[in-house]
């Protein structure tokens, strides 16, 4: 008689994993004409599952602290801080009305708490605001156009500034911030080859799945423009479609006690090995959403399988011999 025990206490070994996604387009939320979400209380607003920190400052009359204001704001010619909320694109991802734009004022304060603590964030689209591109742009205030084009800096002929804005998306689960980080450069002048620098102009993916299950997330802006008061180029940037996903337990697991699944290493970056008892297993390589990636028959109980193609993230590994299956977490860096 085979022994049979049920995977409920192990983590991820489900029978079927199955992915709920909720997408937060902003599009539900109640806005007047080409303005903005303002609460002199600082009441952060909640949509799709997930909280959004929102403060008001009350020092000098009052004003936005920091956080995510929503918006259908559509200005990309103004840059100037009158047009603070507005996105460079002049609408939202897809061209939607109402997206998301986040400032990160004087602290810590952009973070999205989500409203349960086995969810994982796929990602989000993000670009420029207007405020922030045309200031890096063409300089303003204590801000210098990115690249330095108009002065030697450090020696260098103008245009060679390696300049750079980015934003860094950590994971946090039981108030404890995660290892694993999402960064995305909303402008970089690094290159060699200055025709390469580049200003984000354009709704772009940021894939946040190597974060893993998290139970909030908060955002950092760092720039190479700073002086003692901090970054001089305005921290405003815009997100769209924050999508979230849960895996569900779709039935219960059978394992025999001769099915094993070893898959190293783990992460992996191009090749991981699988070893297992079973030979002429199916495997199947499944991404957070439910697509299958890759899947192949192994007709050793050792193989190696290339995933170089692969975007980081996290996956899970299947494996059926007969009637019996067990999944493993795994993660490509």
């Amino acid at each position: 008689m085979k022994k049979i025990i049920t995977l409920l206490s192990l983590a991820f070994s489900l029978s079927g994993t199955k992915a709920q996604t909720t997408v937060a387009d902003f599009e539900s939320l109640t806005l007047g004409t080409d303005t903005f979400y303002e609460n002199h209380s600082g009441l952060s607003w909640f949509t799709s599952n997930a909280t959004f920190r929102y403060t008001w400052d009350t020092s000098f009359g009052g004003f936005w602290g920091d956080g995510f204001s929503y918006t259908n704001k559509n200005n990309p010619t103004n840059g100037t801080y009158h047009n603070m909320y507005a996105a460079i694109t002049g609408k939202g991802f897809n061209n939607s009305n109402t997206y998301v734009t986040a400032w990160s004022g004087y602290g810590d304060g952009m973070r999205i708490k989500l409203a349960s603590t086995e969810k994982s964030v796929a990602g989000f689209y993000i670009t420029n605001s207007t405020y922030a591109y045309k200031t890096m742009l063409n300089g303003g205030g204590p801000a210098r156009a990115f690249g330095d084009t108009l002065h030697t800096h450090s020696g260098m002929a103008p245009g060679n500034y390696p300049d750079w804005f980015k934003l860094t998306v950590y994971g946090y689960k039981n108030g404890s911030k995660k290892t694993d980080t999402t960064e995305f450069y909303l402008a970089d002048y690094r290159f060699a080859d200055n025709s390469k620098d580049y200003i984000v102009k354009t709704w772009q993916w940021v894939d946040c799945s190597g974060l893993g299950a998290v139970d909030s997330v908060s955002f950092k802006l760092t720039s190479s423009d700073t002086s003692k008061y901090g970054i001089n180029n305005p921290t405003y940037f815009c997100l769209d479609n924050f999508t979230t996903s849960s895996l569900v337990l779709t039935g219960i697991a059978k394992v025999s006690g001769d099915l094993k699944l070893i898959a190293y290493p783990n992460p992996f970056n191009s090749t991981i090995t699988i070893s297992s008892k079973a030979a002429n297993a199916a495997v199947k390589l499944i991404d957070i959403s439910g697509k299958i990636m890759h899947s192949e028959i192994l007709t050793n109980e050792t193989a190696s399988i290339d995933l170089s193609d692969l975007q980081a993230g996290i996956y899970f590994l299947e494996l059926t011999s007969d009637d019996q299956k067990i999944v493993k977490k795994v993660v490509k860096q």
